[in-house]
């Protein structure tokens, strides 16, 4: 029977009793049930009426509405196989058992999704789309069911077609003390009368939260208002004192990147084919990261190209690296058409197969070098070790 829990005030996991339990495991079994009520003893004097609720995974007194998370524990059977997601560099990566488990149950029970807890991190599995989506930051994955999945330095070599999808997060929604592990300070642990090293007014003005960032040092202060930092990372995911890069979603709006393999080469790698990559970005309307907020924005339909080979294994796990963390694309001014509030490059890419650099064709021999820096310089993270 598997084991389900709640998480209390400690951040700590408490088990309910096997009753409890049991009568949870039935109703999540079956798709019917968005939700079952459950009573709870906290004392031997008194119980509550509580809600479970599948949709979120999440328990409500309904008392006082108060939620809580809760997760399901128990190992997979062989009957569950073995899920997968895939990592930036195309490689798949197994979840847990307990996870395995959770998704086969779900999925026979015929659910549209589910939610796993890993770590600090909670992950939306959509079962009809085959994603993950990290609900903090809103960046999402391929997902499948079955087989072990090729290891870490085969790549994706031989994984294609595969896709990869980009849901982006209003700046104002992100949980910056999680992404980028500021402190938040109380009165005494900054100097009296300092200020803000951007905005120059007092640190902890009118009441304001004060933070400091993990790159504040004795010789450089990066310690700062709160609202400060959330209007410096609606652009730049960057402390905007020193320049340490933190793994922030960039710009890029909603959008989907897709890769397979075709029979033509790209000059100067023949005989080893092409890997083919399609994007597409829908028009929508723009978030708090982009230019004009609130204001809508036309798509695109782009096609870039790589060789398969080595060299291009490479350029595409750099370029799924920085779609999945949102840098390969933004919203603002097409240089081609003068178009205004458009989804434009923000790395270069080939478009085609010949002509030269000069056309952004091939062939081009130093084509990796550069788009490994230019990456780098966008704070893709990884971009020097892929």
């Amino acid at each position: 029977m598997a084991a389900w829990s709640w998480l209390d005030d400690d951040h700590r996991w408490k088990p309910y009793d096997g009753a409890v339990a049991a009568s949870i495991e039935t109703a999540f079994a079956d798709a019917s049930h968005a939700m079952v009520d459950v009573h709870l003893s906290r004392r031997s004097t008194h119980s509550s009426s509580h809600v479970i609720s599948f949709e979120d995974m999440m328990q409500y007194n309904r008392g006082t509405q108060r939620g809580r998370p809760i997760r399901r524990e128990a190992p997979a059977t062989p009957a569950d196989g073995v899920w997968e997601w895939q990592d930036a560099d195309g490689s798949w990566k197994p979840y847990d058992s307990s996870a395995c488990g959770q998704l086969a149950t779900a999925q026979r029970a015929g659910r549209q999704g589910t939610l796993v807890h890993a770590g600090r991190w909670a992950y939306w599995i959509d079962l009809a789309r085959s994603t993950q989506v990290n609900t903090s930051t809103n960046t999402g994955r391929p997902i499948r069911q079955g087989g072990a999945g090729p290891s870490a330095s085969a790549g994706a070599r031989d994984q294609f077609p595969w896709q990869l999808t980009f849901v982006p997060t209003a700046g104002g929604s992100l949980d910056l003390a999680t992404l980028t592990g500021w402190a938040q300070l109380v009165p005494g642990q900054w100097e009296a009368g300092a200020t803000d090293p951007v905005m120059f007014s007092e640190l902890g003005e009118d009441g304001e939260a004060v933070v400091r960032l993990p790159c504040h040092t004795d010789t450089i202060s990066c310690t700062f208002n709160v609202s400060t930092l959330e209007a410096a990372f609606q652009s730049k995911s960057t402390c905007p004192v020193c320049g340490t890069a933190y793994g922030l979603p960039g710009p890029q709006p909603a959008g989907t990147m897709a890769a397979h393999l075709e029979r033509f080469d790209c000059d100067g790698h023949p005989g080893v084919g092409t890997i083919e990559i399609d994007y597409n970005f829908p028009a929508g309307v723009q978030l708090p990261q982009h230019p004009n907020a609130g204001m809508p924005y036309s798509g695109t339909r782009r096609k870039a190209y790589v060789p398969h080979d080595e060299e291009g294994q490479r350029a595409v796990r750099l370029l799924a690296a920085a779609f999945q963390q949102g840098m390969a694309f933004r919203v603002g001014k097409s240089v081609t058409t003068g178009r205004d509030d458009t989804v434009i490059w923000s790395i270069h890419q080939k478009t085609r197969t010949d002509g030269g650099p000069t056309v952004h064709g091939y062939p081009d021999a130093g084509y990796l070098q550069r788009l490994q820096s230019e990456c780098a310089a966008a704070n893709v993270k990884g971009a020097l070790t892929i």
